[in-house]
Parts: C-alpha cells; sequence; structure tokens
C-alpha cells in the first residue's frame, strides 16, 4: 500500500463503520463537556439503522462521504 486514499459516497454497507466513527468520535471530542449520560446513550445500532435508511434514500448518501485505502473495497 502507498498511503493513498479514496474518498467516495458512503453506501448502505458503510453504514455500521460510519456510525461506529461518529459514536466513537463524539465521546472522544465531547467528553467533559456534554452530560456523559447522553455521550453513554449513543448507540452504534440505531445510527447504523438510520444512517442504512439515509444512503438507501433518494440522496443516496451523496451528503456522506468515506474514506479508504486507494484500491480498496467499495463497501465494509
Amino acid at each position: 500500500m502507498n498511503g493513498a486514499i479514496e474518498i467516495r459516497p458512503a453506501t448502505v454497507e458503510d453504514a455500521g463503520a460510519v456510525a461506529a466513527v461518529h459514536v466513537g468520535s463524539w465521546r472522544a471530542a465531547y467528553r467533559g463537556i456534554v452530560p456523559q449520560e447522553h455521550l453513554d446513550g449513543l448507540d452504534v445500532a440505531r445510527g447504523t439503522e438510520i444512517l442504512r435508511r439515509h444512503l438507501a434514500g433518494p440522496a443516496r448518501g451523496e451528503d456522506v462521504l468515506v474514506a479508504t485505502p486507494a484500491g480498496g473495497s467499495s463497501g465494509s
């Protein structure tokens, strides 16, 4: 691998990975700022389902981008 990345629109198959990054980044970035019970209540499974519906909708995820290794898989 040469370290190159590809940025592309997210697919329904990316929903779980995107939700996990979203929840993890919120928990790390907002610890001590947002009430801990709110951060603890963030749910990857719920986020995945919301993203699946969004990515399967009319916009097809054009507003959600993912970065993958160049030449890598097209979905997680």
